[in-house]
């Protein structure tokens, strides 16, 4: 795995959106989906099962580095066709 670091505002929305940091890890190891973010930002997305069974989009702000991924922020979209590329 890439070495990876945590925004202040990352680990709050971890805490905040029920965001496990194995769920997090498998997404930036393996994700389903990466997508332009703003300027220089990339979004790792991956569909994940919650323990209530209900699907949800885990998506990952992520700032590539040259030796590392810096976290922006994480959340989780029950929307997922929203952010779904159905092109990829």
């Amino acid at each position: 795995m890439m070495k990876y670091i945590l925004t202040e505002q990352a680990r709050i929305n971890i805490r905040k959106r029920g965001v496990s940091i194995q769920m997090l890890e498998d997404v930036l190891e393996s994700p389903q989906q990466i997508v332009d973010g703003d300027g220089h930002l990339m979004v790792f997305q991956s569909k994940k099962v919650w323990e209530n069974g209900k699907v949800f989009l885990v998506r990952l702000v992520v700032d590539c580095q040259k030796d590392y991924l810096k976290v922006v922020t994480v959340y989780r979209a029950e929307k997922i066709d929203r952010y779904w590329r159905k092109d990829q």
